[in-house]
C-alpha cells in the first residue's frame, strides 16, 4: 500500500561541506517521526523531505538537523509600518504562520525572521494586510547568511595574520634578528583565540559527528590542529625541564593558526561565490510583471496580470516584461528569452510567432492574443487539442518529411552536430537550439530537393526553424545507440541507461543484463518560473537522462555557461560540475570536447563502482513537470540519481560474479 504524502518541506541548510555531512542531515531527518524519502543536496544546500504524518512543527525538523551539527538558514525582513488596525496583538497571529520565526515590532519598524523556503516575502506581505497592518515599505531586505559571512571573515584574517605573525618570527634569526626570551608564551596568548575561537566550528562539527559514532572534515581539522597546538602547550609550559630533554622543544603554533585560517578562507570563498549565485536566482525568480497593458473592445487599460484572461488582446511596448503565453498578431520585436533557454542573445519575433511569459520585450512594439494564463504558460505533459494535434503534425507529416530528406543526403552526421553544437555553448540537453539550429540548416536544402510542394514544405521549414529543442530527441536518439552498443558485457560495472518516471530513478548495467536497479525519484533543485513553487512540482521525471549516460547534458555544463542561469549556479559551478563527472566515469569521449576546459574530451561511462566509492552522482540538468496531470512545464534545475540504484547494482553485480 502506497504511503500518502500530506506535505513536502523543503529547508536550506548551513554548514554541509561534504558527502558524510550529507549522509549525517539525512539520517537526523530520517529519523523524525513522520518523515520519509528525505533528500539532501551538497550543492544547493537544501534538504526536502516528504511528511507522512502530522508532525507538531517545523521546530522538530530544524531541531534534528540542529543536533546533527547543522543549521537551518533564515532570512530576516524588516518592514516600515504606517497603521496597525488591529484590536488583538498582531504578533500572536503572526507568529502562528509556518516557517516564520520571530517577529519584532520596534518604532515603526517590523523586523521579521523566517525560513525562505517555506515562506516569502509576499505571503508575509499578504499576511500582515489581513491582518490589519498597513506595510508602507520594505526598508531592509537580508539574508542572515550575511552576518555568519562577517564573522566568518574575521575569523579567516585573524587566523592567517596570527600565522603569519608568527612565521616572520620564526625566521628573524635567520635575518641577524634577536627575538625576546620567551617569546612562544606570546604565540600561545595569540594564537589560543584562533584555536578556541576562529576554529570553534570544527570542534562544533567534530563533536556532532562523534555522538553519531562517525567522522568528517571537520574531525580531521579538529584532531590535527587540536594535537599541533596541545603539542606546542605542553613544550612551552614545561619549558626548561627535564621532560623535554630527550624530545623536540619546538613549537607548532603556526601549524594550526595556519591550517585553521586556510580552512576558513576556502570556506569564505565558497560562502561568497554561494550568496552570489543566491543573488542572481532570486533575481530571475522575480522575473514575472505585476501590471499588463490589455486592449479590449478598443479600449486600452492597465491590468493586474492576474486579470488577463485567455483572448485577451496584450499591448506590448520596449523595456517591458512578456505577462503571459500567446500569439504575436500585429507588430514584432527581439524578444530576451533567457529564463527559458540560457541563451543570451534576444530572438526575433514576428506575426504568428509564439511569445512566452517572463520574456523580456527589447526593442520593438506588438500586440499579442494570450493562448495561455496563470499556471498555463509554458507546455509540459499537456494533452490537450493543440498538442495532440502537434503530436500528429509529427507522425503524419514532419517525420515522413525528414525521413526522406535523410535518404536523399545519404544519411547526416549526428556526431558532428553534437561536437560542433558543444563549441556553441550548447550542452545538448535542456539547452540544445545550436544543435537544432545545425540540423535545420542541413536538413531543409535536402527537404527542397526532395521536390515536396511548397504548401506542404512551408509549415515543415517554420516548424524546424522555430523549435529550439527539436535536437534533443536526436540526441537522445544518438546517445541510446552508443549507450545500446556498450551493453551485455560481461563482468563491466558500465551504465548503459538512466530512466526516471516521477515515482523511481533506474539504471541498467552492462554486465548485468535486462535488470533495473532502482530508488526513489529526487526532487530537482533550480529555478520555478513565475507563478510556481517547490509545492507544485513532481519528483524527477523523463528519459531524457541518457543524454548524461552517454557523457552530454550535465556532464557538459562546463561547455554551455548559459544554460547554469537557467537551472541555477554559476559558470564557475558548470565547469566543477563537469570536473567532477571525470571522478565517476571510465574514461574521456574525445570526439567530443569542450572549450573551457582546455578542450578536454568529455567524461564518458559511468561507473557504478566510482559512484559507491566516491559517493559523487552523476548530475542531469532537466526540466521539471507539475505534479499535477496534464500541467506544463513549470521550471529546470539539476538533480541526481539515488544512492541506492547504484549500490543496489554493485551488490547485484558482487551476487552475479560472486566477488
Amino acid at each position: 500500500m502506497t504511503t500518502k504524502i500530506q506535505q513536502r518541506i523543503d529547508l536550506p541548510i548551513e554548514g554541509m561541506t561534504c558527502a558524510a555531512c550529507v549522509a549525517h542531515v539525512s539520517h537526523a531527518l530520517e529519523n523524525v517521526q513522520g518523515v520519509t524519502n528525505p533528500r539532501v543536496n551538497l550543492a544547493t544546500e537544501r534538504a526536502t523531505v516528504d511528511v507522512t504524518s502530522n508532525i507538531s512543527s517545523i521546530d522538530e525538523l530544524t531541531a534534528a538537523i540542529q543536533d546533527a551539527g547543522y543549521s537551518v538558514a533564515t532570512r530576516t525582513i524588516t518592514f516600515i509600518v504606517g497603521e496597525i488596525n488591529v484590536p488583538n496583538d498582531p504578533l500572536t497571529q503572526l507568529l502562528s504562520m509556518e516557517g516564520l520565526l520571530s517577529a519584532h515590532l520596534d518604532d515603526g519598524g517590523l523586523m521579521i525572521r523566517f525560513i525562505p523556503t517555506i515562506i516569502g516575502v509576499s505571503d508575509i506581505k499578504r499576511e500582515l494586510t489581513r491582518l490589519g497592518i498597513v506595510v508602507t515599505e520594505i526598508v531592509d531586505e537580508h539574508s542572515d547568511q550575511q552576518g555568519h559571512l562577517s564573522i566568518l571573515r574575521w575569523k579567516m584574517i585573524f587566523s592567517l595574520l596570527v600565522a603569519a605573525f608568527i612565521m616572520l618570527m620564526m625566521a628573524a634569526p635567520g635575518v641577524g634578528l634577536k627575538l625576546p626570551d620567551r617569546i612562544d608564551l606570546f604565540f600561545l596568548l595569540v594564537v589560543t583565540p584562533v584555536q578556541f575561537w576562529a576554529g570553534s566550528s570544527f570542534y562544533v562539527g567534530a563533536w556532532a559527528a562523534l555522538r553519531h559514532r562517525t567522522s568528517n572534515m571537520n574531525t580531521l581539522i579538529a584532531i590535527g590542529t587540536t594535537v599541533a597546538y596541545g603539542y606546542s602547550v605542553i613544550v612551552t609550559l614545561f619549558h626548561g625541564t627535564d621532560f623535554f630533554t630527550r624530545y623536540s622543544k619546538e613549537t607548532f603554533f603556526e601549524t594550526s593558526a595556519a591550517i585553521i585560517g586556510l580552512v576558513l578562507l576556502g570556506r569564505y570563498l565558497e560562502t561568497k561565490a554561494k550568496d552570489r549565485s543566491a543573488a542572481a536566482i532570486q533575481s530571475l525568480v522575480k522575473l514575472q510583471p505585476e501590471r499588463a497593458h490589455v486592449s479590449r473592445d478598443g479600449v486600452e487599460a492597465e491590468v493586474d496580470i492576474s486579470e488577463i484572461e485567455v483572448g485577451d488582446t496584450v499591448v506590448m511596448r520596449p523595456g517591458e516584461r512578456v505577462p503571459t503565453d500567446g500569439e504575436i498578431d500585429t507588430g514584432g520585436s527581439w524578444i530576451d528569452e533567457a529564463i527559458l533557454t540560457g541563451e543570451s542573445l534576444p530572438v526575433e519575433k514576428l506575426q504568428g510567432d509564439t511569445v512566452f511569459g517572463g520574456t523580456i520585450n527589447t526593442t520593438g512594439s506588438f500586440s499579442f492574443t494570450a493562448k495561455r494564463v496563470g499556471k498555463d504558460t509554458v507546455q509540459f505533459g499537456d494533452y490537450g487539442d493543440e498538442a495532440v494535434n502537434g503530436l500528429r503534425f509529427w507522425r503524419d507529416k514532419l517525420s515522413v518529411a525528414i525521413g526522406t530528406a535523410v535518404q536523399k543526403a545519404g544519411g547526416i552526421n549526428l556526431k558532428n552536430i553534437i561536437g560542433k553544437a558543444l563549441y556553441r555553448g550548447d550542452e545538448l540537453h535542456n539547452r540544445p537550439d545550436a544543435g537544432s539550429s545545425m540540423f535545420a540548416n542541413v536538413i531543409i536544402s535536402n527537404l527542397i530537393e526532395t521536390g515536396m510542394d511548397h504548401n506542404e514544405l512551408l509549415p515543415i521549414a517554420k516548424h524546424l526553424s522555430s523549435d529550439e529543442i527539436f535536437f534533443l530527441g536526436l540526441s537522445m536518439g544518438a546517445c541510446k545507440a552508443t549507450m545500446d552498443a556498450a551493453h551485455g558485457i560481461d563482468y563491466s560495472t558500465l551504465v548503459t541507461a538512466m530512466a526516471r518516471n516521477g515515482v523511481e530513478f533506474g539504471i541498467r548495467v552492462s554486465g548485468l543484463g535486462d535488470e533495473w536497479f532502482t530508488g526513489p525519484a529526487s526532487m530537482i533543485d533550480g529555478l520555478y518560473f513565475p507563478g510556481f513553487t517547490v509545492d507544485d512540482a513532481n519528483p524527477d521525471m523523463g528519459d531524457s537522462a541518457i543524454t548524461e549516460t552517454a557523457g552530454l547534458g550535465g556532464f557538459t555544463l562546463a561547455a554551455a555557461p548559459a544554460i547554469i542561469n537557467l537551472v541555477g549556479g554559476t559558470p564557475d559551478e558548470a565547469i566543477r560540475y563537469s570536473k567532477q563527472m571525470q571522478e565517476i566515469t571510465m574514461t574521456k569521449n574525445n570526439g567530443y570536447t569542450i572549450p573551457a576546459l582546455n578542450f578536454e574530451g568529455t567524461a564518458t561511462g559511468i561507473d557504478i563502482r566510482k559512484v559507491v566509492k566516491t559517493g559523487i552522482l552523476p548530475i542531469i540538468d532537466t526540466a521539471m513537470a507539475c505534479k499535477n496531470p496534464g500541467e506544463r512545464m513549470i521550471g529546470a534545475g539539476l538533480v541526481k540519481p539515488p544512492m541506492e540504484a547504484f549500490k543496489n547494482a554493485l551488490h547485484g553485480f558482487a551476487k552475479k560474479y560472486e566477488i
